[in-house]
């Protein structure tokens, strides 16, 4: 027994070691299976980052640390994928204040895209998710002179995709096109995209300038419809046909009697006359509760489709100096004094090509996007919808413009549908604004 003892007693102490050692090894890598996700850089991204806006309306990154660190790259974007308007900052502190996108302006209402690259000694690279900042607003003076408006391309009658979708056809759709224009409280609403082509026009008899009797194609029934189904209080500015570019796809404005009255109206072209263009109507109204005036804009640029022989470059192009007529009228009437609201379908967003020109074009030239205020519903989701979910991505092509005016908006919606059925292929967008 005594041989024993000092032999049991030394392996009782060995074995004790061991367990201890084998213990701590495994609170060691029990630790660093929890601290390792939050800290280690890798292909998948880094999650620890936040951004804000600071006093002087830049941007505040922040992010936690990474072991094994050579530098951290932080970039500013107009697109989630980091594709335009690209910045790129260099550092190996773990903060950074970083300038917006130059067009992201107080009055745009865009965001810029952030995101913190850790390039790793190895050689590795982790990249973030995006945070998407938007400056802070203009407010506009709290009980001043209002007006809600909004802007709608409610999808040609005819389209080809209608014939072949009995779903996406005008007369399963105008009940809900109608409702949500109620819905909206809107006294004047921008209609794009309505009309026929020469294959569904009705044959009208029409009095002339000469007061004779004349025979017309009527390209005009698809707003007439609308009209009729949103409401007896509607009317339709601009309701004579235009001398040409008036069919398929075609532009007017809608207003609510009890709220606003007609003073003025007429139309444009924002550029060469030709089959495919659409005019661009213009109303000047008057607030029925406050006897205030404003002019109201309706645009749909040209699209990319409207001629295969034209590159998207050249579209771009044509869309700008469009943009560049609808300006110089804007403001020819806010010279006499009065706020001038544009709406419209631009056919360009932040994915095209340039990048978002007609917005940047209307922001250079000194005009307040109604998007950039503190109360929104819906910005981050695309305008255009395809007839399909509504889909998140801050590309916008539908846009409420003010000039000449107070800046500013009181709110904003972008007026998704989640289910049931879609009443066009773009949302309508509201806006509640000073005059």
């Amino acid at each position: 027994m005594g041989v024993d003892r000092p032999v049991t007693y030394v392996g009782l102490v060995m074995r004790n070691l061991k367990i201890l050692a084998t213990a701590l090894a495994a609170a060691v890598l029990a630790s660093l299976l929890i601290v390792a996700p939050a800290n280690a850089a890798s292909p998948t991204g880094h999650k620890h980052i936040t951004a804000s806006v600071t006093a002087d309306n830049k941007i505040s990154v922040k992010w936690r640390a990474t072991s094994g660190i050579k530098y951290y790259k932080v970039k500013t974007s107009s697109t989630p994928d980091m594709s335009e308007d690209v910045k790129s900052y260099k550092t190996k502190n773990t903060a950074l204040v970083v300038k917006p996108t130059k067009y992201g302006s107080v009055a745009s209402g865009n965001y810029t895209f952030v995101r913190v690259y850790a390039v790793k000694k190895n050689g590795k690279v982790g990249e973030s998710p995006y945070r998407a900042v938007r400056l802070n607003p203009v407010v506009p003076a709290a009980g001043g002179t209002a007006v809600t408006v909004a802007t709608f391309n409610v999808r040609t009658a005819d389209a080809a995709a209608e014939k072949s979708t009995p779903t996406h056809k005008w007369a399963s759709r105008i009940s809900k096109v109608a409702s949500q224009i109620r819905d909206s409280g809107a006294a004047v609403i921008g209609l794009q995209e309505a009309g026929a082509a020469s294959s569904s026009y009705d044959v009208i008899t029409t009095v002339g300038s000469d007061g004779k009797k004349h025979k017309s194609k009527d390209f005009y029934w698809q707003f007439e419809g609308l009209r009729d189904a949103a409401g007896s209080q509607y009317k339709l500015a601009t309701d004579q046909e235009y001398s040409s570019g008036s069919g398929k796809e075609g532009t007017r404005i809608l207003y609510d009697t009890s709220k606003v009255t007609l003073l003025e109206q007429g139309h444009f072209a924002p550029s060469a006359v030709n089959s495919k263009l659409r005019f661009v109507p213009w109303a000047k109204f008057q607030d029925n509760a406050t006897g205030k005036t404003f002019y109201f804009i309706s645009v749909h640029l040209a699209a990319n489709e409207d001629d295969k022989g034209r590159s998207d470059a050249s579209f771009s192009k044509l869309r700008v100096k469009q943009a560049a007529k609808v300006i110089s009228t804007a403001k020819k009437f806010a010279a006499t004094g009065n706020q001038v609201i544009v709406v419209g379908d631009m056919n360009s967003n932040i994915y095209s090509a340039p990048n978002n020109a007609v917005d940047r074009k209307f922001l250079n030239s000194g005009f307040y996007d109604a998007s950039a205020t503190t109360n929104s519903t819906n910005e981050f989701f695309v305008t255009y919808n395809a007839f399909k979910k509504p889909k998140k991505s801050a590309s916008r092509t539908d846009y409420i413009f003010t000039f000449g005016g107070p800046k500013g908006s009181y709110n904003y919606k972008n007026w998704i549908v989640r289910s049931g059925k879609i009443p066009s292929d773009h949302y309508m967008q509201s806006a509640t604004l000073p005059f």
